[in-house]
C-alpha cells in the first residue's frame, strides 16, 4: 500500500479519536467530577465500550469470508464508523440523567456498548485491509504505525479542538449544555465523512470468482482455534490481556483525577490528551526509526521497554497523587503517553507478523475482543479501586493512589510475561 493511500486510510482512525475524547475524556469527567455521579457507576457504563470488542471478534469473521460488492473491508467499515457516530449526539442528554434510576444507567450502558464495537470493528478492519494489501510482515507493522500515529494526531488535535472550544463546563449553564451538543453534532459529521473519504478507491473490486473462495473458508471457532492453535500464541494474548489490562486501569479515572484533587478546570484535564499524544507520537516516531534501521523488528525488547516505562509513570502518578504535585502529573501523563506508544508500536509488529489474508480479519477481532475485555476490565476496576480505596481510607487523593498503585504491579507482571517470548531476536 503506498504513502498517500495509506495516509488517506489513516482518516478513519483519526475522526474516530474525536470521538473518543468526547466520551473517554470529556463525559466521563463531567459526569464524575462535575455532576458528582459514584465513579464505579460512570465507568461500569463508560466500559461497555469495550465489552462489547468480542463482537468485533464476528464481524472479522463475517468480513473475512463475505464480500459486499465485491469489498471485505471497505462496505463494513463504512457501516459500522456511521453506527458509533450517529450514537455520539444522543450521549449527553442520556448521560445527564443516569443518576436518575436504572433505566437511564442501562440506556447509557446500550448506548456506549453499541458505539464501542461500531468504532472498535471499524478500526480493526482498517489493519485487516493493510494486511490484505501488503505481504511483508515488517512493512505492515510500518504501515500500522503510521496509521496509529494518524489517530494520536488525532487524539492531540482533538484536545486541542475541544479546550478551545468548551474550556470550562457548567451543567447547570443551558449555554454550555447547548455547547456540548453542538460539538457531538459536529464531531459525529465529520467523522462520518472522514471514513467516506478515507477508503474511496483504496480496496478494489473483487470478480465474483476471486470473492467467492472466502465464503468457504473455516467457520469462527475453527478460525479462532487456528488463531490460538500454539503455545507463543496464547503466551502473547495472555500478555496483551495483562498489560492491556494495566494501562487501561486509569482510563476513565485520570481526568477526573485532576478534577477532585487538584481542582483543575475541564479545559486543563482534556488537554491530558494533548501532553499524552505527544509523548505516545514522540515515542512511536522513535520506535519505528529502529524498525528502519534494524533488519529484523525488535519487538519483544520495544513491548518489555513499554512495560517497564509504564510501571514508572504510573508510580510518578501515584507520588503525585500523595503529594500533591501537579508537576509531577503532567510530567507522568507525558511519561504513560511514551510508554503506550512504545506499546502500540510493539503490538502493530508482534499482531501483523501472526496475521495472513485469510484470516486476517478473525486475528484483527481477537485482537480487539481480548485487548478490549482486558480494558474493561481495567476500567471496571478503576472505579471500583478508586471508590473501594475512598470508603476505607476516607481520602479521595490516597484513593486514586491506590489506583495508580495496582497498574504498576500489573505492568510489571506483564514485562515478566513478555521476557518469556523467545521466538525473536533478544
Amino acid at each position: 500500500m503506498n504513502t498517500p493511500t495509506l495516509l488517506r486510510l489513516s482518516l478513519v482512525r483519526f475522526g474516530a479519536s474525536f470521538l473518543l475524547i468526547l466520551t473517554t475524556a470529556i463525559l466521563n469527567r463531567i459526569l464524575i467530577a462535575d455532576l458528582g455521579i459514584t465513579a464505579f457507576i460512570v465507568t461500569i457504563v463508560l466500559s461497555f465500550q469495550h465489552l462489547t470488542s468480542p463482537f468485533a471478534l464476528i464481524s472479522g469473521h463475517i468480513s473475512d469470508r463475505y464480500a459486499i460488492g465485491g469489498r471485505r473491508r471497505v462496505p463494513y467499515i463504512r457501516l459500522w464508523t456511521l453506527l458509533s457516530s450517529a450514537l455520539v449526539p444522543l450521549m449527553p442528554a442520556v448521560a445527564f440523567r443516569m443518576g436518575d434510576g436504572a433505566v437511564w444507567f442501562g440506556l447509557g450502558a446500550l448506548l456506549f456498548g453499541v458505539f464501542g464495537f461500531g468504532l472498535k470493528a471499524a478500526n480493526l478492519l482498517v489493519g485487516a485491509l493493510v494486511v490484505d494489501h501488503t505481504d511483508d510482515k515488517d512493512a505492515r507493522g510500518r504501515q500500522l504505525n503510521i496509521i496509529w500515529i494518524m489517530a494520536i494526531v488525532g487524539f492531540v488535535l482533538a484536545g486541542v479542538f475541544f479546550t478551545v472550544l468548551l474550556p470550562v463546563f457548567d451543567p447547570d449553564a443551558p449555554a454550555d449544555v447547548d455547547r456540548l451538543q453542538s460539538l457531538c453534532w459536529v464531531v459525529s459529521l465529520v467523522a462520518i465523512a472522514l471514513a467516506w473519504i478515507g477508503t474511496v478507491g483504496v480496496e478494489p473490486r473483487q470478480s465474483p470468482k476471486v470473492a467467492e473462495p472466502t465464503r468457504q473458508g473455516p467457520g469462527l471457532r475453527a478460525a479462532l482455534r487456528a488463531v490460538l492453535a500454539t503455545r507463543r500464541a496464547r503466551l502473547l494474548f495472555g500478555f496483551l490481556v495483562l498489560a492491556g489490562f494495566s494501562f487501561f486501569v486509569e482510563e476513565f479515572m485520570l481526568e477526573a483525577f485532576g478534577g477532585e484533587v487538584f481542582d483543575l478546570p475541564v479545559s486543563v484535564t482534556t488537554s491530558f490528551n494533548i501532553t499524552f499524544g505527544v509523548g505516545m507520537i514522540f515515542a512511536m516516531l522513535a520506535a519505528g526509526s529502529v524498525g528502519v534501521l534494524v533488519t529484523r523488528f525488535p519487538t519483544r525488547r520495544i513491548l518489555a521497554a513499554s512495560c517497564g516505562v509504564g510501571a514508572f509513570s504510573f508510580a510518578v502518578l501515584a507520588f503525585s497523587a500523595v503529594s500533591d504535585a501537579a508537576t509531577a502529573l503532567l510530567t507522568s501523563v507525558f511519561v504513560l503517553g511514551v510508554a503506550k506508544g512504545m506499546y502500540n508500536v510493539g503490538l502493530a509488529h508482534l499482531f501483523m507478523g501472526l496475521a495472513n489474508s485469510g484470516t486476517a480479519g478473525v486475528l484483527m477481532g481477537a485482537w480487539g475482543a481480548f485487548g478490549g475485555f482486558a480494558v474493561a476490565v481495567g476500567g471496571l476496576s478503576g472505579g471500583l479501586l478508586r471508590d473501594f480505596a475512598q470508603a476505607l481510607v476516607g481520602d479521595v487523593a490516597m484513593s486514586y493512589g491506590v489506583v495508580f498503585a495496582v497498574e504498576v504491579l500489573g505492568m510489571i507482571g506483564a514485562l515478566l510475561l513478555i521476557l518469556r517470548d523467545r521466538v525473536e531476536h533478544p
